[in-house]
């Protein structure tokens, strides 16, 4: 254990007296720190041509908000909503003071009614609270129907369905979407940040050709594991540290109200009983399971390749079409793997998918199912880059 660790040691000597590695770190905290600021800033508005700037604006749209927190959302509060979206532009209010109450008074309105649009497509004017769960049902049955879904998967979601809590009480999302904008964000730019400095791990015994050495040397097969666990942990590391970075000044900004409101006030459709704070928390989860998956992605392809440059090269190519590509979603299958690929499935969209994965007679959700492919994946790149670090060792020139 000894001599593994004294590897180990100089293993991580090696990778961070690498400048290139300082150098993304040192960006990839810039971005952080921006990306979590930036998150719960809003933008400024004008009525009336009166300016109501970001912060303000933000401030103000957060005590509206507060003020229908915890309200059950029944008849009478629809009726409420109804009545605050007939107001015309004519009712609203040409100076500063008098505006400033409007909107503290309609905005919260105004997004309980854009919430319902997302169900209903078209709110009538006479909406009652049995219509709008009646109509979010078959909403659901739709969605079903039209995604695919066996008749299997209907009924494991109808049990589903019938443990969440209705109806539901509105509680204040912006904190909990912005966290899952931010877990997207460093999951998207963690992957850059591994495929630039990893591959080296491996890749720098090839260019200095050291490699047959190392491997004749008395502790050249422990040489594999100590690379493998160096940039798992460093992965690992830098993701934990920079999620932090980037939601700390978030909650700052933003608060944490709402944890306890459930999930479908940010996924109406979605038949889990999971409250937002849950959900921040299976995302969170991914993240860190995807930097795993990743680093080990990194270093085992700069291996197969025998190029670092190539390497880097392929795992920014994954993350750019990841984002530039779409399977078409009626081919299942196809989309379906693909959104089981770590920089797809850390997204809402993605993890609370309603398509399942079949396991042992059961189902499996998407963000059930994803880390369980992950750890298989995981297992086969170690054998795979074990096999090809020995073999090449011995026979590569």
């Amino acid at each position: 254990m000894k001599t593994f660790g004294t590897l180990f040691h100089y293993e991580c000597r090696k990778l961070f007296r690498r400048k290139l590695v300082w150098a993304c770190l040192g960006v990839m905290l810039a971005m952080s720190l921006l990306t979590g600021y930036m998150a719960g800033r809003a933008s400024s508005y004008y009525y009336n041509g009166i300016e109501i700037k970001g912060p303000q604006m933000q401030a103000i749209t957060k005590r509206s908000k507060q003020a229908l927190a915890g309200r059950t959302i029944d008849d009478a509060l629809l009726r409420e909503v109804l009545e605050s979206t007939a107001i015309t532009a004519d009712t609203i209010p040409d100076n500063r003071a008098d505006l400033e109450l409007f909107l503290e008074e309609n905005l919260g309105y105004s997004a309980l009614y854009t919430w319902a649009e997302r169900i209903l497509g078209e709110v009538p004017e006479n909406l009652t609270a049995d219509q709008f769960y009646e109509v979010r049902r078959a909403y659901q049955e739709d969605d079903w129907e039209k995604s695919g879904l066996s008749e299997g998967e209907k009924a494991w979601w109808r049990q589903q369905e019938a443990r969440v809590t209705q109806p539901f009480v509105y509680e204040c999302t912006n904190p909990w979407s912005n966290l899952c904008n931010i877990i997207y964000s460093i999951n998207i730019m963690g992957m850059l940040l591994l495929a630039v400095c990893l591959p080296g791990v491996f890749s720098e015994e090839h260019t200095r050709r050291t490699d047959q050495l190392n491997l004749a040397a008395p502790l050249g097969r422990k040489l594999y594991g100590a690379k493998l666990l160096l940039g798992t942990l460093f992965g690992f590391g830098t993701f934990v540290w920079f999620l932090l970075c980037a939601a700390v000044p978030a909650i700052m900004i933003t608060g944490t109200e709402g944890v306890h409101g459930a999930i479908q006030l940010l996924i109406p459709k979605y038949a889990m009983d999971l409250t937002l704070g849950e959900m921040v928390w299976i995302m969170s989860g991914l993240l860190l399971a995807s930097s795993l998956v990743n680093s080990l992605f990194a270093m085992v392809m700069a291996e197969v390749l025998h190029s670092g440059m190539a390497a880097t090269a392929l795992l920014t190519a994954i993350v750019l079409l990841g984002d530039l590509v779409r399977v078409p979603y009626s081919v299942r299958w196809l989309e379906e793997l693909v959104s089981y690929l770590p920089g797809q499935l850390v997204t809402p969209a993605e993890a609370f998918d309603i398509r399942l994965f079949p396991w042992f007679g059961g189902y499996l959700t998407p963000w059930q199912a994803g880390p369980l492919l992950w750890l298989l994946a995981m297992v086969l790149l170690t054998f795979l880059g074990r096999r090809v670090y020995v073999r090449w060792q011995i026979g590569g020139r």
